[in-house]
């Protein structure tokens, strides 16, 4: 699973994890390959690396640690302006590098699948607010799972997003 917090800064968190452990902190504590990066600069640039680490990583969850391709999952924050939103371009950033990142993979997906090359793998993008991850990852929840990045605030809003969607799943 792959889940970005977008914007300015990017946040990108990632790791394989068991659906069938008995809690969130069972699947959390015994993730593989689980790291988390931040990315910068405009929506373009960072569609591309996001891309890139997602065919990377979902290349090693189906090949390496032999997940079903459905159950590679790709998260993303839904940004939703509101009546309180002050004005500004840097308002929409995390919009353009979400539907840019979205964009950049659904054009790889055509390509890969024209050629008949090995395919990407599903392009489902799962969408939730901020406010979800938020409200249920919390700061002590974050440290006690062992998803603390000191000094990255995006990359822990990307932890947020995945434990937040990791828990629909488990038992």
């Amino acid at each position: 699973m792959i889940a970005i917090d977008p914007g300015g800064h990017t946040g990108v968190a990632f790791g394989a994890f068991d659906e069938k452990s008995e809690s969130l902190y069972d699947a959390l504590a015994d993730k593989r390959d689980a790291n988390s990066v931040t990315y910068e600069g405009d929506p373009g640039r960072q569609a591309r690396q996001i891309a890139s680490l997602w065919r990377t990583f979902y290349r090693v969850c189906v090949e390496v640690h032999e997940i079903d391709p459905s159950r590679v999952y790709f998260v993303c924050e839904d940004f939703q302006l509101g009546p309180n939103t002050p004005p500004g371009s840097d308002i929409l950033l995390a919009c353009k590098v979400a539907w840019a990142t979205w964009g950049y993979r659904l054009g790889r997906a055509d390509e890969f699948e024209a050629r008949d090359w090995w395919p990407l793998g599903p392009l489902a993008t799962h969408w939730q607010l901020s406010s979800q991850a938020m409200n249920f990852a919390s700061d002590a929840r974050l440290k006690r799972w062992g998803l603390w990045v000191k000094g990255k605030d995006h990359e822990r809003a990307a932890w947020r997003h995945l434990a937040y969607f990791l828990n629909g799943f488990i038992k």
